[in-house]
């Protein structure tokens, strides 16, 4: 969502204090090949590029990942991923690409698991999942059948 182009509404510090708030960092290396490129309309010279690969550390490990890299309607770059073990998706992840385009900073985002359970480290809203289900389905099942 772009800030700058909405009111600014309360902000919900109890979310970030609460006593069920817990804050991770994960780094990983992945190794990552591009398999499909579609032209956007909206940002032309900036396909969305499609990528299954391995996450190769922390090592060793039989972790796979795929997704999507794009960009938004505010030109941010968005990571869409799903991973898991030996074919197995389980993990669903968000991120932007901090620093723009061609910077080696990271993604920052955040992660659930594709079951969307209640317990999850992030629980989407009713609005967000329909949209997020439809992403990690697709994920999902090249994940699957990448293996």
């Amino acid at each position: 969502m772009n800030q700058q182009n909405s009111e600014p509404g309360p902000f919900r510090e109890s979310l970030l204090t609460g006593p069920g708030f817990q804050e991770m960092f994960r780094s990983m290396k992945v190794n990552l090949q591009v398999t499909n490129v579609k032209e956007d309309p909206n940002h032309p010279g900036r396909p969305r590029i499609y990528f299954l690969g391995a996450i190769t550390d922390p090592s060793p490990s039989t972790s796979t990942i795929n997704g999507y890299v794009c960009m938004t309607d505010d030109d941010q770059i968005r990571w869409h991923f799903v991973s898991g073990e030996q074919g197995q998706a389980i993990w669903s992840s968000e991120g932007v690409q901090v620093g723009g385009i061609r910077s080696s900073y990271g993604v920052l985002g955040s992660w659930t698991t594709i079951f969307h359970d209640d317990d999850d480290p992030v629980v989407l809203t009713e609005e967000n999942k329909q949209e997020h289900k439809k992403h990690t389905t697709i994920c999902t099942s090249k994940l699957m059948n990448s293996m």
